[in-house]
């Protein structure tokens, strides 16, 4: 357990900022696509508008409202995470290989957030869970990506207590997932 105490000012509010952004968000997101999946009605092809209301959501909550029409924008939810680490780990665009652009990851999982949606529209749900579970650990790949980075910065590096925060946050976002993994 991290003892947020210890941190200044500025460490408890990035921690409490990206808390809400990459624990809380994230799980809320999650529960919105379970929810769609949930109330998705099979071999229906015009009753399933209350499980794409959901999933968009979801995709909404992903994104944020800062990201623009064309995801160019400056946001602070799972989308802008996944750009930001593609910058810090060269894996920005299809081929994974660049350090500026929108990131493979958030290529990939808006193609599944479009591959459910019309799933979802056409009555078939089980390819739509699978899409779901996808994006899911798609999602985890950046919350990785920045407890490396803040590890890192504090283990090798003079750092703040900005860092300190960001990096608790970020380690207590995967720390469950390396446990269900591995207890050991």
């Amino acid at each position: 357990n991290a003892d947020f105490d210890l941190l200044d000012l500025t460490g408890r509010s990035e921690a409490i900022k990206k808390g809400v952004s990459y624990m809380g968000i994230f799980m809320y997101l999650i529960g919105k696509m379970e929810s769609a999946l949930a109330t998705c009605q099979t071999k229906c092809t015009d009753c399933n508008a209350a499980s794409i209301k959901e999933w968009d959501e979801a995709v909404a909550l992903y994104t944020g409202s800062l990201e623009g029409a064309d995801g160019s924008g400056h946001g602070f939810l799972p989308y802008a995470l996944a750009d930001k680490r593609c910058a810090d780990f060269n894996t920005c665009g299809k081929k994974r290989n660049n350090d500026v652009g929108t990131s493979a990851i958030n290529l990939e999982i808006f193609d599944l957030f479009r591959k459910g949606q019309l799933d979802i529209h056409n009555g078939v749900c089980s390819p739509a869970r699978d899409h779901k579970e996808r994006i899911v650990n798609l999602m985890t790949v950046p919350l990785i990506q920045g407890t490396l980075k803040y590890a890192y910065i504090t283990e090798r590096q003079e750092s703040t207590d900005k860092e300190k925060g960001e990096g608790a946050v970020f380690a207590a976002s995967i720390l469950p997932m390396v446990h269900a993994c591995n207890s050991n």
